[in-house]
């Protein structure tokens, strides 16, 4: 599959510096986050470990969410670009998977969690919607567009610290 570059769907991205290739397969996934986050580092950096995590988590979800509703079991190629410029790294995932459905970026409520300190019966917990909850609170922008039959992702975050993000 040949990349759209970022920067033709979503304003303010810069060039691609690194591109990652992977396969629709979560084995897979582990690996191209590693590589994402060191280009990243390398690119917009460097980004202090809590930072590192927040986006390492994002992007695990993002990827697994690519894998496993929209690439699987087509096995379609997906591509992964990184670009930034300052102190903020931007990641664009792109797939020729299934659309992602509109309301799953419009949905403004966690899931429900019943009240579960008293068992730990992990079964109470809900199924879905954990994924796009922890890569929304995990970087500064979540931007997704569908282009020519493209799912395009874009995930930005500043690799420094925010004050206004700490938590006590």
């Amino acid at each position: 599959m040949t990349p759209e570059p970022a920067e033709k769907h979503f304003a303010g991205c810069g060039r691609a510096a690194v591109q990652v290739d992977l396969k629709a397969d979560l084995r897979e996934i582990g690996p191209v986050v590693d590589e994402v986050v060191r280009a990243a580092n390398t690119i917009a950096g460097p980004a202090d470990a809590a930072v590192a995590d927040e986006l390492r988590l994002a992007l695990t979800e993002a990827l697994n969410n690519v894998v496993e509703h929209a690439a699987h079991p087509l096995e379609l190629p997906i591509v992964v670009t990184v670009g930034g410029h300052s102190s903020t790294a931007w990641i664009c995932i792109q797939d020729r998977g299934v659309p992602l459905p509109e309301w799953v970026l419009t949905r403004t409520e966690t899931p429900v969690v019943p009240d579960v300190q008293s068992t730990t019966d992990l079964d109470l917990l809900p199924d879905g919607g954990w994924g796009w909850m922890l890569i929304k609170a995990s970087v500064d922008r979540v931007s997704h567009r569908r282009v020519d039959g493209c799912n395009l992702l874009l995930l930005e975050r500043q690799l420094t610290r925010n004050p206004a993000k700490q938590t006590a």
